[in-house]
């Protein structure tokens, strides 16, 4: 990556990554933290994942391993045929992208609380999973660009042009710089020895 990281982050990806090492191939959890390193560095604001509940000990490592971060967090939301539904998130950068207000006016007509707060919207957002009416507006959440969310939600006409890592409509080139970034922050040089 382009973007210089903090040593505090370095070696906290480090630590992830060695974590991720020492556990069995069959946990995943090489592929939980190739996943979470745009949030890790602050570049994505949340994923989405299920996480394998194999060995329950593993996953409670995890958890506090991952929480050790102030800005890290994560939710549990349900669990799917012995696997965890996690969103993972970093504070600042989801609280910055849901504070937009051409955000905040899209959730709102989803019935999103008119006063903003994080723990208010991802309460919203986790209710509407676990009663399994997906919500796909999570795309906002996630990172995806507006336009994105609502040509999948058909409530804009934007010709569908192609995927990477989401659903992307119409001008390919704002959606495609962001996903370069995540993928950069996927493919860091701390990341890539796992």
């Amino acid at each position: 990556m382009k973007t210089e990281l903090s040593p505090m982050i370095t070696n906290y990806l480090r630590t992830l990554v060695c974590w991720a090492k020492d556990k069995p191939p069959s946990s995943n959890y090489h592929l939980v933290v190739e996943h979470l390193g745009p949030i890790v560095l602050g570049i994505k604001p949340s994923e989405l994942l299920n996480v394998s509940l194999y060995d329950q000990k593993i996953w409670e490592e995890f958890k506090t391993l991952f929480s050790q971060q102030e800005q890290l967090r994560l939710r549990e939301i349900r669990q799917i045929n012995g696997r965890q539904q996690v969103i993972f998130y970093h504070k600042a950068t989801l609280d910055t992208v849901l504070r937009e207000k051409h955000h905040q006016e899209f959730l709102r007509t989803f019935n999103y609380p008119e006063i903003y707060s994080l723990n208010c919207y991802l309460n919203h957002v986790l209710g509407k999973i676990k009663s399994k009416a997906f919500p796909h507006e999570i795309g906002i959440f996630l990172g995806y660009p507006l336009k994105d969310v609502l040509g999948f939600m058909k409530q804009i006409p934007l010709t569908y042009v192609g995927t990477h890592g989401w659903r992307i409509y119409g001008d390919m080139q704002i959606s495609g710089e962001i996903y370069e970034k995540y993928q950069q922050a996927r493919t860091s040089r701390v990341i890539s020895d796992i």
